[in-house]
């Protein structure tokens, strides 16, 4: 029997910012589907199916859910359509474009920054196939079908498992060190100035995937026409430790990129 729901956790790896003539200010979210999920989560090859058709029959949502202080609030489903192909990245990773309105976003109290920050999922439905309670409610089911031994796996032991017991807290966040390199022009022409900042943040880990440091922020930057471009920035880890729960990265911006003054908003202090 053909599998014809599924809920697949996701990743942003780029968002676009445009005006659509019908539909106002939409954000276009290439998602990356993780690898790391868990199994309940995660989109296999058989799964590829279920994606292709809730796509075709504009079935899918993206459940959002955000994060307060550290701790997850209720998930929110949002209404999106998916744009373009289903594609395979560089390293091999199944990516897919959904669109979401601005307006979707505002009238759930959201905005872009939500995304990030948030733990996010699509949801998959073909035809008028049973909704995310109905499917979770399902796999309940499939899992009373073993016995209490074989009903889920064992966690892995050691630092490839920062889970906590409870399976509804949030893993363990990040010690981050960023060391930034500010590039300004320097008094002869062509020439560049350099200063060397450091900077430290805790930053919250990703549930679905929490052994993942990977930084992410939007760049805004002045729009042609008036308003302003949100760019989606993803920094990865040069250097991390999963066990110690430290990461340091290492990046070169221009002194005018308004990103450098941002780092504040996003929980990056500067030490003297």
């Amino acid at each position: 029997m053909n599998q014809t729901y599924g809920i697949f956790a996701v990743t942003p790896r780029s968002i676009s910012i445009k005006d659509d003539r019908d539909n106002g200010w939409v954000a276009d979210v290439k998602w990356a589907f993780m690898p790391g999920a868990k199994p309940e989560r995660k989109l296999e090859l058989e799964h590829l199916s279920v994606l292709k058709g809730a796509a075709a029959s504009d079935g899918i949502r993206m459940e959002l859910t955000p994060r307060l202080d550290g701790e997850f609030l209720p998930p929110i489903m949002l209404g999106v359509t998916q744009r373009g192909n289903i594609t395979i990245g560089e390293e091999g990773e199944v990516l897919c474009i959904t669109r979401i309105t601005l307006d979707e976003l505002e009238l759930a109290g959201l905005g872009i920054d939500a995304i990030l920050s948030a733990s996010n999922c699509l949801e998959c439905t073909v035809s008028d196939q049973p909704t995310l309670d109905e499917g979770a409610k399902q796999l309940e089911g499939q899992g009373a079908l073993f016995g209490d031994d074989e009903a889920e796996p064992a966690a892995p032991s050691g630092q490839d498992d920062v889970r906590t017991e409870n399976a509804g807290d949030a893993p363990a966040p990040w010690d981050c060190t960023l060391i930034l390199e500010v590039r300004t022009a320097g008094d002869r022409p062509g020439s560049v100035v350099k200063e060397t900042r450091e900077y430290v943040s805790r930053v919250e880990a990703s549930q679905e995937d929490p052994n993942d440091p990977t930084i992410r922020m939007i760049r805004t930057s002045p729009r042609m026409g008036g308003g302003q471009h949100e760019t989606l920035i993803t920094w990865n880890a040069d250097e991390f430790d999963p066990a110690a729960r430290t990461a340091t990265f290492r990046q070169s911006l221009k002194a005018s990129d308004r990103l450098v003054d941002d780092l504040s908003k996003y929980g990056w202090e500067l030490r003297a």
